[in-house]
């Protein structure tokens, strides 16, 4: 089942919250090298949390930072309650994961480039409830031939009814990695550029070649992933440029709960936030029925 043979998280045990402040900027090199590490039963308290946010945002280019004020609107609790009723409701056989794979708001203007997670409850089994993480640099290097390499390089997409245009291929904001940004559940929403014009037809065959491709590495490629089994206590710090994710199923909403701080490429005001996550929901809300990879999306 998933993560079986796992890939070993960069893990931290028996750790406080004074030494990782004392040496924030060799765990924010880990970070920044493994794009996802683990304070195992760190039990922070929310103050620390916020404290870790600012403290790794100094060293990992994010807000918040000692420079940039924390943004209003960072914090969040979660239990996944909703998306294990629709699982419930749902008349599809499972395939063992509540939260599909996915990088976090890739065709937002603003995107959520890390996070912090908090571990305040968990009291399943810890077979269940797994997060995995794939680190799309990686995905970027497996790329098989240089013809693929050069044709993402030079391409963008966007999504339908979106005025917006990103490049399939970013670079690090600190290491300057080339990033792969696509992932397992947007990638037959959107339409492809190179170079800005539509794509010829050999193109548009090898798009789909490598579509196909970036799914299975991300889904069945054990090379690629690595999971965490989570503890109460726990806190994950994760790198969301890099890092595609998911969630296995298997718990109850009343059975894992964690509190988590968004951060962010730059400091934008709640209204602009605001205005923007209205425009997406509205837009993906739009695109029901639409979500089906075997669709003629050109």
């Amino acid at each position: 089942m998933f993560g079986d043979a796992m890939n070993k998280i960069t893990e931290y045990s028996d750790v406080k919250f004074e030494e990782i402040k004392n040496n924030i900027k060799t765990y924010s090199e880990s970070l920044l090298l493994n794009g996802v590490i683990v304070f195992k039963k760190l039990f922070a308290s929310e103050d620390e949390q916020k404290q870790l946010a600012v403290l790794f945002g100094n060293h990992s280019g994010w807000v918040p930072n000692d420079s940039q004020a924390v943004v209003n609107g960072l914090r969040y609790q979660e239990n996944h309650e909703l998306s294990i009723k629709l699982k419930e409701s749902s008349t599809e056989e499972s395939d063992g994961i509540l939260i599909p794979w996915h990088l976090e708001n890739p065709y937002a203007n603003d995107p959520e480039i890390g996070a912090l997670w908090n571990n305040i409850n968990f009291k399943c089994d810890s077979k269940f409830g797994k997060t995995g993480f794939v680190d799309m640099r990686k995905v970027y290097k497996f790329l098989p031939n240089s013809v693929w390499r050069d044709l993402v390089d030079k391409s963008e997409w966007r999504f339908p009814w979106l005025e917006r245009v990103k490049p399939i291929v970013e670079k690090h904001r600190v290491t300057n990695e080339k990033i792969l940004r696509y992932d397992a559940t947007h990638f037959y929403l959107i339409e492809n550029f190179v170079n800005g014009v539509e794509p010829s037809s050999v193109e548009i065959e090898t798009f789909k070649e490598i579509f196909n491709w970036v799914i299975n590495q991300i889904k069945t490629n054990e090379d690629t992933q690595q999971w965490h089994e989570w503890d109460e206590g726990d806190m994950v710090v994760v790198d969301l440029q890099v890092s595609c994710h998911c969630v296995t199923d298997g718990f109850l909403s009343t059975e894992r709960e964690f509190i988590g701080y968004w951060c962010f490429a730059k400091n934008v005001r709640d209204e602009e936030r605001e205005k923007e996550s209205l425009l997406l929901t509205k837009t993906l809300t739009s695109m029901v029925g639409m979500e089906d990879p075997n669709k003629d999306f050109y």
